[in-house]
Order: C-alpha cells, then structure tokens, then sequence
C-alpha cells in the first residue's frame, strides 16, 4: 500500500471514529437532559405539593379557630341559662317574701285566735315539708350544674389536646417539606443557562 492511500485509510478511520464519539456525546446529552428534565418535574411537584399544604393548613387553622367561637359562643349562651335561673331563684325569694309577709298576717290572727294555734302549727310543719322538698331539689339542680360544668372542662380540655396535637403534626410536615426541599436544592442546584434553552429546543 502507497504512503498516500495509507494516509487516507487513516483519515477515514479518524473521521469514522470521531463521528462515533460524537454520537456518544449527543446521545449521553439527551440522557442527561431527560434526567434534568426528570428532576426539575420532581422539584416542581415539591413545590407544589408544599403550596397545598400550606393552603391546608391555613384552612385547617380557620375551621379550628370558628369551633373555637362556637364554643365560646355556645358557653356564652350556657352562661345566659344560668343568669336566667338566678333569676327564677330571685322570684323564689321574692315569693318567699311574701309568705312571710303571710306568715306575719298569721301571727297577728294567732293573737286573736288561740284556738287555731294548733292548726297554724299543723301548717307550718306543712310548709316546712315542702321548703326541706324545694331544698332537696335545689340540691339536685346544683349537683346537675356540677356535673355541666366538669363535663364542659373535660371537652375543653380534649379540645386543646387535639388541636395541640394536629398543630404538631402540621409543623412536622412543614418540616419535611422544608427537608426536601433543601436536600434537592443542595445535591441538584438550580438549572443552568444551558440546560434550559436545551430543555426549551426539545
């Protein structure tokens, strides 16, 4: 073989190999642009999914705060119940009053009166009965309120417990997200000039 065929077969196989390898390059850069597409697609969705979590949470966070006002609203109104019983029990005492004022009337019939002594006695021990029967009932009422009251502490108290416990668990989602974030950020970095406007020719 000439010196110059020689040279020639050499400059084929350098072309051949050179077009081979930049074969390689080509297809080695679409796979990385597919993966950094891949990655970006990832990071999005992060991103998105951290916005809906938030938005969650801030919706989460209203519908504590209106039970909440419900609940205030609803011992507010608790509380006008018993304003309205002391009131009743105002009219008690007043009734009261006036069998006393009665009762006065009586005494001054006793000392007109001495035979009806004993039926007045008789009355009283009537009377007596009835006001030991309003006692007891008073007595009932106010172990009834007892029992309103440690019920309303204890569900206040489950209440606080469970909206603690859904804010703990809001704030270690928080922090996850944060995490992922960080750590995509960290080993991925932003995309560069040129891997966007590859991204873009695709």
């Amino acid at each position: 073989m000439s010196q110059p065929t020689r040279l020639e077969a050499e400059i084929a196989e350098a072309r051949f190999l050179a077009a081979k390898a930049e074969k390689e390059v080509s297809d080695m850069q679409a796979v990385f642009r597919g993966h950094t597409g891949t990655i970006n697609a990832i990071r999005a969705d992060q991103v998105d999914h951290g916005k809906k979590l938030a938005r969650v949470e801030a919706e989460m966070r209203t519908g504590f705060a209106e039970v909440k006002s419900e609940m205030r609203n609803g011992f507010a109104n608790v509380d006008n119940r018993f304003a309205k019983v002391d009131k009743q029990f105002a009219k008690v005492d007043e009734q009261f009053a006036k069998v006393d004022e009665q009762f006065a009337k009586v005494d001054e019939q006793f000392a007109k009166v001495n035979e009806r002594f004993t039926k007045v006695d008789e009355q009283f021990a009537k009377v007596d009965k009835r006001f030991t029967k309003v006692d007891e009932q008073f007595a009932k009422v106010d172990k009834h309120f007892d029992k309103v009251d440690k019920r309303f502490d204890k569900l206040e108290g489950e209440m606080r417990d469970g909206f603690s416990e859904v804010e703990k668990k809001f704030e270690l989602l928080h922090r996850g997200q944060e995490q992922i974030t960080e750590l995509l950020t960290r080993h991925l970095g932003e995309p560069d000039e040129e891997t966007r406007s590859g991204g873009a020719d695709e």
